[in-house]
């Protein structure tokens, strides 16, 4: 992906996205190469290596995003042989503002096969006895609506297909070439002509055409392939362009991409009793709208005369982990029971704390503040606007000492302190405000109640940090965060620079 990917993404979203994806990718690709390597001969891309390959950008631009493919498919130790097809974000299929004019010419210089003829874009391979068959699909969508347009069939002398095209590579292919297929009855293996006698494998970006309601088989997730064109794209070849493929290569088997979930048909080859089936290849990417992306592995059996085996060849697909299942199913309520095992210890301290001598310093942070130092005698100042508060804490410090006992001392202690306050209401009482429908002391309580949640919540004014709800919960969850992040990014660090 790239940044056209999404574009109503935020940049933030979208940076973050790449780098998840990006990192997925390479873990999925070293675990493919590290449990077939030795044993890989060859490496096969169906089209699409590069979302937004077609985008108009700057050669730097898309020599950076070239780069990024490369280094997250890396070879393994011994490098096998790499074969790519075109596919429609690679090149494009149409015309559009939005598609690089320089998009084939990319696409040449850096994924084709210049060894061969038609730029590299149709070519052919022998591997175990068996003939790979490589189309570029786009072309062939291409020279069939020009043909359509014309009004003309395939084969008739009057249309000369494009030069270089994939209808031209085609007729040259067929003309000097059949197949044999060595798994039908003897009675179709007389149908052969011409000096090719390998079993012949077709790879093509865009899948064959299909009846509408065709089943794609117990291995696809959702839904099924129908045929559809739009911006850019096209679903399947159109009828009279697959019966074009299948009576000119006749083959044994045949893969495809482009729809990004599992598919397995059967098509009937023209004029003949075969069958041959085709297989869609899942994405490897988990963000193509499939839950477990995947690969197919084809293994090629060459013949062995001495046995009399025939050549066979053998494919299955191949399923990677559910990434995003995984993310949204075990990393997200562990995240969110982690944060709420923050918050009820969290809570469970503040409102209990470590000891009845916390309780109590936390009764003396609300009370006092804003209040000045005063003597525990409490003659209050002339005009002091905190009565209120100093009334509360000496109607406090009196049941205190209540509690004391009933001797005589305490007693006479009770006695003294009752005459100061006696003598502190009737000097404050002079400078008091006239008595008003709410009491001032109620509009304290309501200040206090205020005052003491937001202490609680924040821990302000002088009280300690640590014991404010929000502050705490940042506090835990940065020393409960940072091992797992800091072993996630060692092993993200370690994935993109080794």
């Amino acid at each position: 992906m790239n940044r056209n990917s999404y574009p109503s993404r935020p940049p933030w979203l979208i940076t973050l996205t790449q780098f998840i994806v990006d990192l997925n990718l390479r873990k999925s690709w070293r675990l493919v190469v590290k449990r077939l390597s030795p044993r890989s001969d060859a490496v096969v891309f169906l089209g699409d290596m590069m979302d937004g390959g077609r985008d108009n950008m700057s050669d730097e631009e898309y020599e950076a995003y070239y780069t990024r493919f490369r280094d997250i498919f890396k070879p393994c130790s011994s490098p096998s042989p790499t074969y790519y097809i075109p596919g429609n974000h690679d090149t494009g299929l149409g015309v559009s503002a939005y598609f690089s004019p320089h998009a084939d010419a990319r696409y040449i210089a850096h994924f084709a096969h210049q060894q061969w003829n038609n730029n590299g874009l149709n070519y052919q391979i022998s591997m175990a006895d068996h003939t790979i068959v490589f189309i570029d699909a786009l072309g062939l969508v291409e020279e069939d609506r020009e043909r359509e347009r014309l009004g003309r069939r395939y084969g008739d002398r009057a249309w000369k297909p494009l030069p270089g095209g994939t209808v031209e590579f085609l007729n040259k292919f067929s003309s000097r070439a059949y197949f044999s297929v060595s798994s039908v009855p003897e009675n179709v293996k007389s149908r052969q002509t011409g000096d090719h006698r390998e079993p012949i494998i077709l790879m093509t970006h865009i899948p064959l055409a299909r009846p509408y309601d065709a089943s794609c088989g117990p291995l696809r997730e959702k839904g099924t392939i129908r045929e559809g064109a739009g911006h850019g794209y096209e679903n399947t070849l159109s009828e009279e362009a697959s019966r074009f493929l299948l009576s000119s290569l006749k083959p044994v088997s045949i893969f495809s991409g482009d729809d990004h979930d599992y598919c397995t048909l059967e098509h009937s080859i023209p004029n003949t009793q075969l069958q041959v089936s085709e297989v869609t290849v899942k994405s490897f990417s988990m963000v193509m709208n499939v839950q477990r992306p995947g690969f197919q592995l084809l293994s090629l059996v060459a013949p062995s005369p001495s046995t009399n085996q025939p050549a066979q060849h053998l494919h299955t697909p191949c399923l990677l982990p559910d990434q995003i299942g995984i993310y949204l199913s075990v990393y997200v309520p562990l995240v969110v029971l982690s944060l709420f095992g923050i918050l009820v210890a969290n809570v469970y301290r503040i409102l209990y704390g470590s000891g009845r001598g916390d309780q109590g310093d936390r009764r003396a942070g609300v009370y006092s503040r804003g209040a000045k130092p005063r003597p525990r005698s409490g003659i209050p100042e002339l005009g002091s606007t905190d009565e209120p508060l100093m009334m509360l804490d000496r109607t406090r410090e009196g049941s205190d000492m209540r509690a004391r006992g009933e001797n005589d001392e305490s007693r006479g202690l009770r006695a003294e302190d009752a005459s100061n306050r006696t003598h502190a209401k009737k000097i404050s009482a002079q400078f008091l405000p006239a008595p008003a429908a709410q009491s001032p002391l109620r509009q304290r309580h309501s200040a206090l109640s205020w005052t003491t949640s937001h202490l609680w919540l924040f821990a302000e004014n002088g009280a300690p940090v640590e014991r404010g709800l929000i502050w705490g919960c940042m506090r835990d969850v940065s020393v409960v965060a940072w091992p797992p992040l800091g072993v996630f990014a060692g092993i993200a660090w370690w994935m993109f620079h080794s």
